[in-house]
């Protein structure tokens, strides 16, 4: 398998990413065996690094967010597994992240953690080879093993420069929001939905209401026949369900409901008498609700 050379990579978060993460071999040239060092650390974190970086002539970035003191002697190891010893040390991670050479040394830190999330974001992408018109490029995204001579070869063609960084691993995806409410969520929201939709027809006005009554009945009627057939059991079932509890609740509810209709037989005349069987212009015939409710005969035609 032969992979293009990086010189034809215009990206430079492309290369970090090739440099940084890898596991296919160039197949045109074997990778250099890996550099030794021997090195004694103590002290901080950020102390080990300044040491380190002395030893490797690469600067070893320390994010802020890393604290804690690391104690060793290394001999003849490479400087990845002194890396990840002091990494593990610190419970923190570490990369070799490639930065513009011109990055002024107080943005050092910034452009590495930059380069580390952008290999977050697309380290478990597959092979990607993109051609874009509009620049009249081709990026291309893969993995390969390191070669750390033709790496800054590569690296110093497009004028970047490596660093060691140091920092505290991201923490664990939040788990995603789930809909159901706390308990007892549902049951205000919806006893907050009836105060308000009363509130708001008792601002209406007497032809305002009757509007609203027939778009409410229109709505009704178009709700599809399963989903209303379906509320109207589970309101009855719970209905029953709260009477059978004996909760004072439900009896205060009777009770008011019972003196509404006796103020409304007071002042509005027919109302009352129909609540008690008796219809318009004391018919008890046209106001035989009760009966037809309970499975009475019809009033005679």
């Amino acid at each position: 398998m032969k992979i293009l050379g990086l010189r034809r990579m215009l990206t430079s978060a492309s290369v970090a990413l090739f440099l940084a993460s890898s596991n296919f071999v160039r197949a045109d040239q074997p990778p250099a065996a890996a550099a030794t060092i021997s090195v004694s650390l103590s002290g901080s974190v950020t102390e080990a690094a300044s040491d380190l970086a002395a030893k490797t002539g690469t600067p070893v970035l320390v994010d802020p967010s890393v604290s804690g003191s690391v104690t060793g002697t290394f001999n003849n190891s490479s400087v990845d597994q002194v890396l990840d010893a002091v990494s593990s040390s610190v419970k923190a991670r570490w990369v070799k992240a490639f930065i513009p050479e011109s990055t002024p040394k107080a943005d050092e830190i910034k452009a590495a953690k930059e380069q580390v999330a952008a290999l977050e974001a697309v380290k478990e992408t597959k092979p990607v080879m993109v051609y874009d018109p509009a620049s009249k490029s081709q990026i291309i995204l893969t993995k390969f093993a390191p070669d750390p001579a033709r790496d800054l070869e590569d690296a110093k063609a497009l004028g970047l420069r490596p660093v060691y960084l140091i920092y505290a691993p991201p923490p664990p995806p939040r788990p995603a929001a789930t809909a159901t409410a706390p308990s007892g969520q549902n049951a205000t929201d919806y006893s907050n939905l009836g105060k308000q939709q009363q509130a708001e027809f008792l601002k209406m006005t007497p032809d305002q209401r009757v509007k609203a009554l027939e778009q409410s009945l229109a709505d009704e009627i178009a709700t599809d026949p399963t989903t209303r057939s379906e509320y109207m059991r589970a309101r009855m079932e719970a209905m029953n369900a709260l009477r059978q509890s004996n909760s004072p609740v439900y009896q205060q509810w009777r009770d008011s409901q019972r003196q509404n209709w006796q103020n409304m037989g007071g002042n509005r005349g027919n109302w009352g008498n129909r609540q008690r069987g008796v219809g318009p212009g004391g018919d008890p015939n046209n106001g035989n609700w009760r009966g037809r409710r309970g499975g009475g005969q019809a009033p005679a035609q």
